[in-house]
């Protein structure tokens, strides 16, 4: 029986401190992973192949599994971990290279309690110029039969090499990208695509659908990890009202995608408006929240309110380096951003999108 009172806990002193005992060591156990658990790195003699899967890498890519071939019927896989590690990496150097920099990386993120604590009460300010994670699983496939899995969360300037190797590989790709298999169910009807903005900029009435893909699974393939530094021109969709499934969720067209935007001017697709710029006339209003100020009394962040007809500099300024949040979140590891955004009306305010700035940005009177 439980006694809720605290004189309980004199009556057995003994029972009481070997529960306290047992709970510090088990404590202690965890803290400096005293069975080598978290700290276990085999041998590269003992590793037969190495699969990886990055998390922050393409983060918002689903995975499908084809559940019927006769209608070409995919359906959303809610756990990956059995497909990512039939993908081999193409040099265990790599992944051997990853697992030594997340258990380096082990210790601060053993204390990330107290980091999350200092951030809310602002005991440690946000730094834009810190380095961002790089969050990753590894699969040792060992010579002995076993599959042991790690998961880490490592600095990425740490892990940029070894990263950018294992995304250029092939085995990585087709793990990645499914474009080939829809294609080749003919999974994929319709496609619209929108530029940051959220403005369609095309579908796949304006394009020729098997020509499309043909070119953008070629550029996917040929896509390089600095290739990711960049901001998307374009998102995709093939949105499907009756599965509630979008294939195509998270893919985007980038400024490297050379031979996807080679065929899209052939088609005769707007190019000036898969950039996405807003015509500095149709601007009506622009709104600035630095996070770094907030003010406890209102309970809001500081906002400067800019003026197109006042503040003609500052927004051009703003709007030449500023990046559409929606193009951020695909790769946001890769893209650090200062702790601030703006907010943009125009359209006679029907139409408005937030932006950020690249970490380091500067705008005179702004930051």
């Amino acid at each position: 029986m439980f006694e809720l009172d605290f004189r309980g806990l004199l009556k057995n002193v003994w029972q009481f401190g070997a529960a306290f005992v047992l709970a510090a060591v088990i404590s202690l156990i965890f803290q400096y992973d005293a069975f080598n658990y978290d700290r276990f790195l085999p041998k590269d003699d003992e590793v037969e192949s190495i699969s990886v899967k990055i998390d922050n890498v393409e983060q918002q890519i689903s995975r499908f599994e084809l559940a019927d071939e006769v209608n070409s019927k995919w359906e959303y896989v809610y756990d990956d971990s059995d497909y990512f590690k039939k993908y081999l990496i193409d040099n265990n150097a790599d992944g051997l290279e990853l697992g030594k920099c997340g258990i380096v990386a082990l210790n601060p993120t053993r204390n990330a309690f107290k980091r999350n604590r200092d951030m809310c009460f602002g005991e440690e300010p946000y730094d834009p110029s810190a380095e961002k994670n790089n969050s990753y699983v590894i699969c040792y496939h060992l010579k002995n039969g076993k599959d042991v899995y790690r998961s880490y969360n490592a600095s990425i300037n740490e892990t940029y090499e070894a990263t950018a190797h294992i995304y250029e590989s092939s085995a990585f790709k087709n793990y990645k990208y499914q474009v080939d298999d829809f294609k080749a169910t003919g999974a994929i009807k319709r496609i619209d695509a929108y530029n940051g903005l959220s403005d369609l900029v095309f579908t796949s009435q304006d394009v020729e659908t098997d020509r499309f893909l043909a070119a953008y699974s070629q550029d996917l393939e040929n896509r390089k990890f600095d290739d990711l530094k960049e901001i998307p021109y374009i998102y995709l969709s093939t949105y499907d009202n009756k599965t509630y499934y979008d294939l195509m969720y998270g893919y985007c067209i980038y400024p490297s995608d050379k031979n996807t935007l080679a065929y899209l001017k052939e088609a005769g697709v707007d190019m000036d408006k898969i950039e996405g710029k807003i015509p500095y006339e149709e601007i009506t209003k622009v709104t600035v929240y630095n996070y770094d100020y907030f003010d406890e009394a209102t309970g809001t962040t500081e906002e400067t309110v800019l003026d197109p007809a006042k503040d003609k500099a500052t927004i051009q300024k703003l709007m030449e380096v500023g990046i559409p949040q929606q193009m951020i979140n695909y790769n946001s590891m890769l893209i650090p951003t200062e702790n601030m955004d703006f907010y943009v009306e125009y359209r006679a305010g029907n139409g408005g999108t937030y932006f950020s700035l690249r970490a380091g940005t500067v705008i005179p009177g702004i930051n």
